[in-house]
């Protein structure tokens, strides 16, 4: 995807920040009141503010010791000259993390809307975290 539109730079922006387990920046990435919309196997969460929205990212992911998005799609449904709130942006992805020496992997499908570089609505489903065998460290 073309780094160059708004839809796409805040794409990037944010699964480079989470990535990274940048939190903080993960926030930065929403409007400063996100309609959020945040459903695991356990609760629905639905922050008010962007900070909120990065503390979640941060309850769910903040202890991993070892974390890696080794999955990520994002397609753009609509038009970016459609819909006054920009199109719908979908975001898959699928993180290994190993937590209090535990494996899993954990999926989430997000599908948001954009307006002027800051997510402004995510309605994100996550498949909880399943346990995994751990890697296997190949030597180099």
């Amino acid at each position: 995807m073309d780094d160059s539109t708004p839809v796409a730079a805040v794409s990037a922006a944010f699964l480079d920040a989470l990535a990274r387990q940048d939190f903080e920046r993960l926030g930065a990435c929403f409007h400063p009141a996100p309609r959020a919309r945040l459903l695991t196997p356990s609760a629905l969460a639905m922050p008010r503010d962007a900070a909120g929205v990065g503390d979640r990212f941060r309850q769910w992911f903040g202890e991993a010791d070892v974390f890696d998005v080794d999955q990520a799609d994002v397609c753009i449904i609509g038009s970016e000259n459609g819909d006054i709130s920009g199109p719908c942006i979908s975001l898959r992805y699928r993180i290994q993390l190993r937590e209090h020496g535990g494996w899993y992997a954990c999926e989430q499908q997000a599908y948001c809307w954009a307006q002027d570089g800051l997510i402004e609505r995510i309605d994100l489903l996550c498949s909880g975290y399943q346990p995994i065998p751990a890697p296997i460290q190949v030597e180099r």
